[in-house]
C-alpha cells in the first residue's frame, strides 16, 4: 500500500532581488526548500525520497489552470515535491517520475480526475529525460 512517511516540511525562499520586466504581469511562483529527507513508498513498492536542501515550487501548472491546479494546495503538496525532487536529480526516467506523481496525488486523496488531468498534462508536457546512470 502506498504511502508518506510523515509530512514534507518546507521553509520559504525569499524572493530573487533582481526583478525582470514581465514578472509584474506573470510573477514567479514561491519556491521552498526542503528542510529533511521526505519518504513515499509508491503503489508498487518502491521507496521515493526527497532529499533535504532539495528546492521546489509547487504543481508547476500554468497560471491559467491554477483555479483547477493551485500550486500549493494541501493536497498535492506532497506530490510535488517528491516529483520536483526527481525532476532535478534524474535518477529515474521521466516515465516513472511523472507515473510517480500520479501515484502521489491518489494517496494524497487528490480526486482521481484532478490526478488524471495533471499526469496527462505533465507527462506530454514536462520534462523528459532518462534515468541519469552513475559511470
Amino acid at each position: 500500500m502506498a504511502s508518506f512517511l510523515g509530512t514534507p516540511k518546507l521553509e520559504m525562499l525569499p524572493p530573487p532581488s533582481i526583478v525582470r520586466w514581465w514578472e509584474f504581469l506573470f510573477p514567479l511562483r514561491p519556491q521552498f526548500r526542503l528542510l529533511e529527507d521526505f519518504i513515499y513508498w509508491d503503489s508498487r513498492g518502491h521507496r521515493w525520497i526527497a532529499h533535504e536542501g532539495t528546492v521546489v515550487n509547487g504543481l508547476s501548472s500554468p497560471r491559467v489552470f491554477w483555479r483547477l491546479l493551485p500550486p500549493f494546495s494541501w493536497r498535492g503538496i506532497s506530490a510535488s515535491v517528491i516529483h520536483d525532487a526527481y525532476c532535478i536529480s534524474h535518477e529515474r526516467c521521466s516515465v516513472d517520475v511523472h507515473w510517480v506523481l500520479w501515484d502521489c496525488m491518489i494517496t494524497d486523496g487528490v480526486p482521481k480526475i484532478r490526478a488524471d488531468v495533471v499526469w496527462l498534462i505533465t507527462r506530454f508536457g514536462g520534462p523528459k529525460f532518462a534515468e541519469k546512470k552513475d559511470t
